[in-house]
């Protein structure tokens, strides 16, 4: 039996497992992906506006060729290293299928019906394997996403996002720089408070000079044949035909697998998992959450520059328990 069992190995998830390392107890890092599968999932020339002491899990540098903002490459290569450095029993690809037992008798069981048992479990399972579906005719098109990882290989192309935060607004201004983009989103414009203030500057130039097409107070209503429709605030319909679709309206915590699948109890509209703010503890005994599952459908406020400062408290209170 183990003593804990971590779920979920992006950088939270590894930053717990070391912090928990420390008091010598007999851990296991849980991924249904490889480590860090998520974050490989962002545009592959991307870099970093945190600086890489920000971004680090322990004293070692995250080194960057580009100084000291790491290429999404260079956070992977560290991450990687990070965990053989400090050898960290992980085992990949490897999905939870549900959590049974009381506080200091657990089984997970996996999607392969693998069975392991541990007294404590930590989730931070992240949410970017769940996005925010629209639920209109053509979301499931080859070319329509949810996710957008770089505009190398788009170019002369008539590209459409939908979304109103940051990735949307990210996205829109990497494409617009060799595509026609039009952005589409049910405010009337795209909220400031969720878009990083060194980028809106550029966003409201990019549409103010034509770059981009932003059209907002608009809904969606289908996407079937590479033809968009959307009902704008008159109740006019507004029609887009496009080459490719990115449907960037953010992520949330999987409801079934976090209610059936761990028996936690999500409080509110904001879906956010019944814990003690202090330790992370949720409602079932020995059984915590970290990461971007602390803030439910409020995630866009935890960053791995927060997000990686779980750890410790957690691993503080297991140890006092156990």
């Amino acid at each position: 039996m183990f003593d804990v069992v971590v779920v979920g190995m992006g950088p939270n998830g590894l930053s717990v497992l070391y912090q928990l390392g420390k008091y010598a107890l007999k851990v296991l890092g849980l991924d249904k992906g490889s480590i860090c599968n998520h974050i490989r999932s962002y545009p592959k020339d991307m870099v970093f506006f945190s600086t890489s002491e920000k971004l680090t899990l322990d004293e070692f540098e995250m080194k960057s060729k580009n100084g000291s903002n790491p290429t999404l490459k260079e956070a992977c290569d560290y991450y990687e290293s990070f965990a053989g450095r400090h050898d960290l029993n992980i085992l990949n690809f490897s999905e939870l299928d549900h959590l049974s037992g009381k506080d200091n008798d657990f089984t997970l069981t996996l999607k392969g019906g693998q069975k392991i048992h541990t007294k404590k479990v930590v989730l931070t399972t992240g949410i970017y394997s769940n996005p925010n579906y629209l639920d209109v005719p053509g979301e499931n098109g080859f070319n329509v996403s949810h996710y957008f990882s770089g505009s190398t290989l788009i170019e002369n192309k008539n590209v459409l996002i939908v979304g109103a935060g940051n990735s949307a607004v990210e996205a829109a201004l990497d494409l617009s720089k060799s595509n026609n983009v039009l952005l589409s989103c049910r405010q009337s414009s795209p909220d400031s408070s969720k878009i990083k203030k060194w980028i809106y500057p550029d966003f409201l130039d990019a549409v103010s000079t034509k770059k981009i097409t932003l059209l907002g107070n608009s809904r969606l209503i289908s996407l079937v044949d590479s033809h968009a429709s959307f009902e704008v605030q008159n109740l006019k319909t507004v029609n887009f035909d496009f080459d490719y679709c990115f449907l960037l309206t953010g992520y949330r915590p999987d409801k079934n697998f976090l209610i059936n699948g761990c028996g936690l109890k999500l409080e509110g509209e904001l879906q956010i998992p019944k814990h003690n703010i202090q330790t992370y503890e949720t409602e079932i005994k020995g059984v915590y959450v970290g990461g971007a599952l602390v803030e439910g459908m409020n995630n866009h406020r935890v960053f791995i520059e927060n997000g990686r400062l779980h750890g410790k408290p957690i691993a503080q209170d297991i140890y006092a328990k156990i």
